[in-house]
């Protein structure tokens, strides 16, 4: 602690030296104590009206910002306040009747409405140092000069009178807002509804699908089984026209003569059958050669029976171009079998691959829709905590409402515990002037005597040169 006089002692001396060393050491340590202290309550309760649960304006605002694209927040809210705002704003909240004044009862009513627990005494105690002891209501110039002493103090009452201010207005948000979080959760759980019978229905389509291409697939395999054995026929017949024409070139010279004998039998046919018309004929016209035409025609009878048993026999044996022919058509028939199972088995091999796609389709709208509904699920779980916060809103603000401001009993320990130590401090500072006044006063006193005692003739000593108590002003400071 300084003293403040700037008048210069060139010698002074304390009565008692101990007593006034011990007290300095005491000021100095409380003035420590008190700078750590502040630092301490200033932390705490800025942090504690910047948490959304206490006394924060803007909490709702917050809120609402959040959960509302189109809310915005006031930019009287935005603004950052000085002391010089809050002493005044404090000041007209004390005011209750608005006269520009505030006398003890408003006083009281407004500490007291902010939950600040002091006795009468304290509040008597707290208005008389604003007032400085003078008579009358107290000025907001004069509040100033007081309550910029006490910053904690200040601000405790600042944010409680502005939490009462707001619990209205934060009231009314938090109940818009509960109406908006209620649409928002009923919309929310139809959506949800919604997909989750969009992801049933998917889900049945990815089943059937699945079916569906399963079914695919084997009737791709069966038709592609079936094309290789169309193919592997085509080869046989093939390999077995090739076979008939290596047997038909073995056996060419038989097959002629056994043509030549047919050609001939043919003719000796035709022959039998000339005759037995122009015997039939001779029956017909000559009754008289009658025996001798029927001899004539049972021989030509019998000459034609056998005519056609020898034709009969000829022909037992195979044609080589009708066994070729028949091997062409047989390639022919093979191959358009094989071609119209490829045909086939490419048909079923798309009608696969459409459904794999359709199936890979279907699966992609199912993890949609369980994308969808997972996002549903996230927004209505926030949506839900969200709502359940602004309740708790709600509650704070009624409860303030009716109630008065929410307090930590710390907070106003905190409080009190500044204004304990301002009352020692200048119960120290009145000590410390006390003191410099009677050091003051006993040097004005000592110093002409010990002036004179030291110009007397015989060479005085004075006890004071020798007094372990007589010590300069600036060693007295540096204690």
């Amino acid at each position: 602690m300084i003293i403040n006089n700037k008048k210069e002692i060139k010698a002074t001396a304390y009565p008692s030296p101990s007593k006034m060393s011990c007290e300095w050491l005491e000021m100095q340590r409380e003035a420590e104590r008190h700078a750590a202290i502040e630092q301490y309550l200033r932390s705490k309760l800025s942090a504690g009206h910047t948490d959304p649960s206490m006394y924060s304006p803007t909490s709702t605002q917050m809120m609402l910002a959040r959960d509302d694209p189109t809310y915005r927040i006031p930019a009287s809210t935005l603004m950052p306040l000085t002391q010089a705002d809050k002493i005044r704003m404090t000041f007209q909240d004390l005011d209750a009747n608005k006269d520009g004044v505030v006398d003890r009862e408003e006083f009281g009513k407004g500490v007291q409405t902010c939950k600040l627990d002091f006795t009468e005494d304290a509040l008597n105690e707290l208005f008389q140092k604003a007032k400085r002891g003078n008579e009358g209501n107290l000025t907001e110039s004069e509040w100033y000069s007081f309550i910029i002493g006490y910053p904690m103090f200040l601000d405790a009452l600042y944010h409680r009178f502005r939490s009462i201010h707001n619990a209205d207005r934060d009231a009314e948000a938090a109940k818009g807002a509960k109406e908006r979080f209620g649409e928002r959760v009923d919309s929310l759980k139809k959506e949800i509804d919604t997909a989750k019978a969009d992801l049933s229905d998917a889900e049945g389509k990815v089943s059937s699908g699945d079916s569906e291409h399963d079914e695919a697939v084997e009737k791709q395999k069966d038709a592609e089984r079936q094309h290789k054995d169309a193919i592997e026929a085509v080869a046989d017949a093939f390999k077995q026209r090739k076979e008939t024409e290596v047997k038909i070139a073995m056996e060419w010279e038989a097959t002629r003569a056994q043509r030549i004998a047919i050609a001939e039998a043919a003719r000796d046919a035709d022959i039998a059958q000339r005759r037995l018309a122009a015997a039939e004929e001779k029956e017909k016209w000559a009754l008289q050669a009658l025996e001798s035409a029927k001899q004539e025609k049972e021989q030509a009878t019998a000459d034609l029976e056998s005519a056609k048993s020898r034709q009969t026999e000829v022909k037992t044996g195979e044609d080589p171009e009708a066994v070729l022919s028949n091997a062409d058509r047989s390639v022919a028939d093979a191959q358009r079998r094989e071609y119209e199972l490829g045909i086939a088995a490419s048909q079923a091999a798309d009608k696969a691959d459409r459904l794999r796609w359709a199936k890979d389709e279907q699966v992609r709208v199912k993890n949609s829709h369980e994308a969808r509904l997972n996002r549903a699920t996230d927004a209505l779980a926030e949506a839900e905590k969200s709502y359940e916060e602004n309740d708790a809103r709600l509650k704070d603000a009624e409860n303030v409402k009716d109630h008065g401001p929410i307090v930590d009993e710390k907070e106003n320990q905190l409080v009190e515990e500044e204004i304990r130590l301002k009352r020692e401090r200048e119960v120290l500072e009145k000590k410390e002037t006390n003191l410099h006044k009677e050091c003051t006063e006993f040097t004005q006193r000592v110093s002409p005597q010990r002036e004179r005692l030291h110009h007397s003739p015989g060479g005085y000593s004075s006890p004071l040169h020798t007094s372990p108590y007589t010590t300069p002003v600036k060693d007295i400071r540096s204690y």
